[in-house]
């Protein structure tokens, strides 16, 4: 399942409620999600329920929502009854490209473009396997979109860019990594002449 897009899951279910194709009664849920706080509803779509009276078993679709993890728990609730999860995973976040390689010493912004980053406020960017000082996502591309600010630091060495959301990390891609910028002479305030025996 992509992130950011609405994909349909098929589930079966057993005493699941007297579903009808449809006329779904409104009692019937699916929800998605590991604790109360996470869960967002996965509509049935009508029309696509098959219900075995002998059973007592239900087939039926829903748009998934979009979201992150590996392993997300898929309840289906009727009335006040819930069934045990079956977890379902999201695709992990790939990285395509960043704005800049190398980041003033100061400290630096960079933009990271690719793909599955998560709804907006779920993705981390990671530099050298450390979290960046803040990542900001947008909310109509946090899925494929997001800002980091990089904490300042010396060190010609690079410094892989990757991005967490959940608990999934993206792979490291060769060529996708920042590294501190060189110290320059800007220019020399005294004289460039000297006595031989110096001073």
């Amino acid at each position: 399942q992509n992130t950011g897009t609405q994909l349909l899951l098929e589930l079966v279910c057993k005493y699941c409620g007297t579903l009808v194709t449809g006329a779904l009664p409104q009692k019937t849920f699916v929800l998605i999600g590991n604790d109360i706080v996470t869960e967002k509803q996965c509509p049935i779509v009508a029309g696509s329920v098959k219900y075995n009276s002998v059973d007592k078993t239900g087939t039926f679709r829903c748009k998934v929502p979009s979201g992150q993890g590996s392993t997300v728990g898929v309840f289906v609730q009727y009335m006040s009854y819930r069934s045990e999860p079956v977890n379902m995973a999201y695709k992990k976040p790939v990285l395509l490209s960043i704005s800049k390689t190398v980041v003033s010493t100061k400290g630096d912004v960079i933009n990271i473009e690719g793909t599955n980053f998560g709804d907006k406020g779920a993705a981390v960017v990671m530099q050298g396997g450390k979290p960046a000082l803040q990542t900001a996502q947008s909310g109509t591309n946090s899925h494929s979109k997001a800002s980091a600010s990089i904490p300042p630091g010396i060190g010609g060495l690079d410094r892989a860019i990757q991005v967490k959301a959940a608990d999934q990390l993206s792979d490291t891609v060769l060529g996708l990594a920042i590294s501190y910028a060189y110290p320059s002479i800007v220019n020399i305030v005294r004289p460039l002449w000297r006595p031989s025996r110096g001073k």
